[in-house]
């Protein structure tokens, strides 16, 4: 009987998606096919949208998964080094100095929210939470729902679901060590409304001298964690909330003349954050994340992205045209993985670890020590297709009804709110 019933929920669950995928067609006014289209990003762009920051999505997933693999390979070579009486060997040092500089896949991802986010424009408080809540935290609680169901930590029992959500709220656990940044991000997502009245008619000047106290106190910070001085001034400025900030202000075109600066301090970043991972034990501390070595050296990378559609924008004369002029397939592969991005960061661990590594066999020995960087490029290849063929269906059926719950419930509230005036 209680089989039946779960079978009879489940009949109903997919009957109301195919209910939604429909009507939502039907109000769009177009064919299966292109309300395909659109579920997967292959819409034609709009004019007005930045190539570059589909692009920057996609370097961000693929590296994503790709630090992760390198970060495993050189663990296997450490240990099996340890294990024969040899030192770190040359693969190893590639791998860790590689890994280090993929790291700056974190910034990318706030940098570009920061980018999208916070220009100005007529949108209401509780329009923008709401909105926020649909695109990011429903998937957030989907997904963890997905990770605590695999690992038998939830059931369909009512207690269950609630004790998962009290841990959903609690924030990541050891089984989703890699949600620590989607909370990253839906915190700082807290004060874009307000940020956007703040930064709408802010001088240039006034950025500059931000971005200025931004990156001198990432600067202090660093400095002193390696003089083994603690900083008692951490102002939010120079943490997560200061690297948001300059995602809008790269794009800014007031802050073109200090590209050159960028560019230097960037590449001398990059050398840094090598010789500490390949050097260092806390060279999580001391080149990741929030250092000023990591962020100079993400805003190296966003900037070559930046300038790369600059000038192919001036060379076709007219804005949005750069989507056009790459190679179908190559834009097609951007559109479908920066549309799913965000989910293919949150699944992408569950892939590459649980069903590449341990079900398929596909990990940076597959093919052998001479062969690992092989392994290591096949294993995140596969890792990668896997993440994005499971987000689209996650995400168009089972975040779908959560999204649709959701939008309910805002109806709902909102009917009433306006009943009551």
């Amino acid at each position: 009987m209680k089989e039946l019933g779960k079978e009879m929920i489940l009949a109903a669950a997919a009957a109301l998606i195919v209910w939604i995928h429909w009507n939502r067609k039907r109000k769009a006014g177009i064919n299966w096919f292109q309300y395909g289209q659109r579920l997967l990003g292959l819409q034609p762009p709009s004019p007005n949208r930045k190539g570059y920051l589909d692009e920057l999505r996609l370097l961000a997933a693929v590296l994503v998964i790709l630090v992760h693999s390198m970060q495993s390979a050189a663990s296997q070579i450490l240990a099996s080094g340890q294990a024969a009486g040899a030192g770190r060997s040359g693969m190893w040092y590639l791998l860790t100095g590689a890994a280090g500089l993929g790291l700056c896949c974190n910034l990318l991802f706030v940098m570009i929210s920061g980018a999208l986010l916070l220009p100005y424009r007529e949108e209401g408080v509780g329009t923008f939470y709401q909105k926020r809540a649909a695109k990011v935290v429903i998937p957030l609680i989907a997904y963890y729902l997905f990770y605590l169901r695999r690992s038998g930590l939830v059931s369909f029992s009512l207690s269950s679901i609630g004790a998962a959500l009290r841990m959903v709220l609690s924030g990541p656990m050891e089984l989703v060590p890699h949600f620590w940044l989607i909370y990253v991000l839906i915190g700082l997502y807290i004060g874009v409304p307000f940020l956007r009245w703040m930064f709408r008619e802010l001088p240039d000047p006034v950025l500059h001298g931000m971005a200025a106290v931004i990156l001198l106190g990432a600067a202090a910070k660093t400095g002193l964690y390696f003089l083994g001085i603690g900083f008692g001034l951490d102002a939010f400025l120079f943490s997560w909330e200061g690297i948001f900030l300059l995602g809008l202000i790269m794009t800014r075109e007031c802050s073109r003349k200090y590209d050159g600066m960028v560019w230097a301090g960037g590449g001398l970043a990059a050398v840094l954050i090598v010789w500490i991972a390949c050097t260092r034990e806390d060279a999580a501390a001391a080149a990741a994340n929030d250092s000023i070595l990591m962020i100079l050296f993400s805003m190296a990378v966003f900037l070559l992205f930046l300038q790369k559609e600059e000038r192919q924008m001036r060379k076709a004369g007219q804005a949005g045209s750069s989507h056009s002029r790459r190679w179908r397939p190559v834009q097609m592969a951007v559109q479908v993985i920066s549309r799913y991005s965000y989910s293919v960061l949150l699944i992408h661990w569950f892939m590459l670890f649980v069903v590449a590594e341990k079900h398929m066999h596909i990990g940076p020995m597959m093919f052998g020590g001479r062969w690992i960087l092989t392994g290591v490029a096949v294993q995140s290849a596969v890792a990668l297709l896997l993440s994005l063929i499971f987000a689209v269906v996650f995400d168009q059926t089972v975040v779908l009804l959560g999204e649709w719950c959701w939008d309910g419930v805002g109806a709902i509230i909102r009917k009433g709110l306006k009943n009551g005036k």
